[in-house]
This record gives C-alpha cells, sequence and structure tokens, in this order.
C-alpha cells in the first residue's frame, strides 16, 4: 500500500496524492499556503527474513523450554527436532505475513509547486481569498 504525506507526518492516511496535497494544503486555512510543498511518497515496511528467522527461533526456543519444564526428563538434556524447528519457521511465515505492518518508509518526494495545483484543482479556494506565503 502506498501512503502519501510530508516527511514528518505521524500518521499516514492519504492513499491518493491529490487527496493528500489537498488536505495538507486546507490543513493551514486560515493562514496562508506555502508556495511550494514537500511531498513524500511511503510504503509500508517489509517483514525483513532475518527478523522472520529470528521469530521462528525465538518461537521454537521458548516453546520448546516450556514444555520440556512441564513434561520434560529432568534427568537428561533435549533439544528441539528437526520437525519442531519446521514448524515454528512455519508458524514464523505464517505469521509475519498475518501481521498488519503500520510503520512505513520513505520511498520518494517531490516538490509540489502549490500556486500550480491550486490553480489546476482547487481555483475555487482562489475564489475564496486563499493567500499564500510571501
Amino acid at each position: 500500500m502506498i501512503y502519501y504525506g510530508r516527511k514528518d507526518d505521524e500518521l499516514l492516511e492519504f492513499t491518493e496524492k491529490d487527496e493528500a496535497i489537498e488536505m495538507i494544503l486546507d490543513s493551514y486555512h486560515p493562514d496562508p499556503i506555502p508556495k511550494m510543498l514537500e511531498l513524500v511518497k511511503f510504503q509500508k515496511k517489509k517483514i525483513t527474513a532475518t527478523d522472520i528467522n529470528n521469530l521462528a527461533e525465538f518461537v521454537n526456543e521458548y516453546a520448546f523450554e516450556r514444555l520440556e519444564d512441564l513434561y520434560g526428563n529432568f534427568e537428561e538434556d533435549h533439544s528441539p527436532s528437526s520437525k519442531l524447528k519446521e514448524l515454528s519457521e512455519k508458524f514464523a511465515n505464517e505469521y509475519s505475513k498475518a501481521f498488519n505492518v503500520l510503520q512505513c518508509e520513505e520511498i520518494s518526494s517531490e516538490t509540489i509547486d502549490c500556486v500550480k495545483w491550486v490553480k489546476e484543482n482547487a481555483s475555487s479556494w482562489l475564489e475564496e481569498g486563499l493567500k499564500f506565503r510571501e
């Protein structure tokens, strides 16, 4: 999913470029708006293979230790079987796919000429007395 906003926006909610520009410029009301705007394009971060592998190891170690404590043989030292490791890897992969990633990363940015954008997309703002910063 692609999002648009300013570099320092804490919440990215716009998936359409023109909607983002309109709402950002509208947020300046009633103050004059800037003549130029730096618009950033973001995408959700992807969970890395390293993080998935680390999750699989964590799940495998924690689950094994827990079950070993509750049901294992205290006289012998055991380690997880290859089958348990495989199940942990499948779990980590599926869990990562289902996880709702909320953090985004910048993929590009562009400078928007706000005067031109308003003339082309929101000319009624000019009729209503919109002013640009000097």
